[in-house]
């Protein structure tokens, strides 16, 4: 498959600074959240060196079709200009604006994006468990927290209390189990009424590898290209090996460990295994590989599919290796794909009726974390975690 990744959507700054002592060249920064069709934009463009000098703006607005569009640019500080407008069709609307006296020129593609009513629930947090990755909640309502702000810990949080702090490097959560490690040793728990409580013992011959995805029962792990499914019912551990062919050329050579955690399914036929090229795996013997082409390394998938970022886009390559591409906006931070953060304006990439992707704004609720898992997404201020519904 050809890959033409060639969606430019961002920002360029040419600057004149030679006609000004006070214009320093530098890059641009923008304030230009994603717009809503009817809704009044306000957005704002900025240098990082001020052109002090600047006595107007001029420009021009289109839409997709390359329609003008009335808007007004207005000069700040001397480092910004303030825009305004009323978009009144969903396309990417392209922007150009010159600061006089030719000191500068911007362009810029403005994105649109939707709202959407959804549910919403919020929990208190301690502190500890501020901005974890990954973030679970279980059936009964327990949050499970990993790398809380950069620890080696996992945490489970209840009723707003911290219940549980276990010093484990790495945690898996899947229904109400979750699978750890602790120094190379995979460990499984069910979750209780007082919290999760660890199941028998432990299975030996897994030393160094990491947990690659995992159901309530099975969690699959790997060396090179051998697969352990080890699973855990009626008290008893088992582990089967077996062969799984383009493993390694997914993840890279060697043992496979502290990789990005794939996941299973929609069905839970399969895993996925991120990399470079993304694959959904066999949970059995002879059960069959489908790997995927992808432009760059996929570091997210979830059940249905595995995202990647691009140059200016975001993609998703589905479970019957589809791939749909949405623009990005401009100063647009990938936390972990799908969600993104522009400035002060949450989002996150969604399917549309036909198949493809487009943006739906979750809004600014002072959140500086997330994380998305299933058909949550987890929202963190300091103190509080709003999830929303997906």
């Amino acid at each position: 498959m050809r890959w033409l990744v060639g969606v430019v959507v961002g920002f360029s700054l040419s600057c004149n600074c030679g006609q000004s002592p006070s214009c320093v060249n530098g890059f641009a920064v923008r304030d230009t959240p994603l717009f809503e069709v009817g809704v009044p934009y306000r957005g704002r463009v900025g240098f990082l060196a001020a052109c002090r000098d600047a006595t107007s703006v001029r420009g021009t607005l289109v839409d997709s079709d390359n329609l003008p569009v009335q808007f007004s640019a207005s000069l700040g500080d001397g480092a910004t200009v303030d825009l305004s407008f009323t978009p009144l069709s969903a396309g990417p609307h392209h922007l150009d604006l010159v600061v006089e006296p030719n000191l500068g020129r911007v362009q810029a593609d403005l994105i649109s994006g939707v709202r959407r009513s959804r549910a919403q629930r919020s929990m208190a947090l301690p502190s500890p468990a501020n901005g974890c990755r990954p973030a679970h909640l279980t059936s009964r309502g327990r949050l499970v927290c990993g790398q809380a702000m950069g620890t080696a810990a996992v945490y489970v949080v209840n009723d707003g209390g911290l219940e549980q702090a276990l010093p484990l490097n790495g945690v898996t959560a899947v229904g109400d189990v979750m699978w750890t490690e602790d120094r190379g040793e995979l460990q499984r728990w069910e979750e209780g009424p007082a919290g999760f409580v660890p199941s028998a013992a432990r299975p030996g011959g897994l030393s160094g590898l990491s947990v690659l995805a995992a159901t309530e029962r099975y969690a699959f792990m790997a060396d090179t290209n051998r697969v352990n499914r080890v699973s855990f019912e009626d008290g008893g551990w088992s582990v089967e090996q077996f062969e799984v062919p383009m493993l390694e050329a997914t993840y890279g050579a060697g043992v496979l460990s502290g990789v990005a955690t794939g996941s299973m399914s929609s069905d839970g036929g399969a895993w996925w295994s991120p990399g470079a090229r993304p694959c959904l795996n066999p949970v059995a013997r002879d059960g069959g590989q489908r790997c995927f082409e992808s432009p760059v390394q996929v570091a997210f998938t979830e059940p249905g599919a595995a995202w990647f970022q691009a140059s200016g886009v975001i993609g998703r390559i589905s479970e019957e290796g589809a791939v749909s591409v949405l623009p990005l906006p401009a100063n647009a931070n990938g936390l972990w794909a799908p969600l993104i953060l522009n400035i002060d304006q949450w989002a996150i990439a969604a399917e549309s009726g036909d198949g493809g992707l487009h943006w739906e704004i979750l809004g600014d609720g002072g959140w500086y974390s997330g994380w998305v898992d299933g058909a949550s997404i987890y929202l963190f201020t300091p103190g509080r975690l709003d999830v929303l519904e997906r």
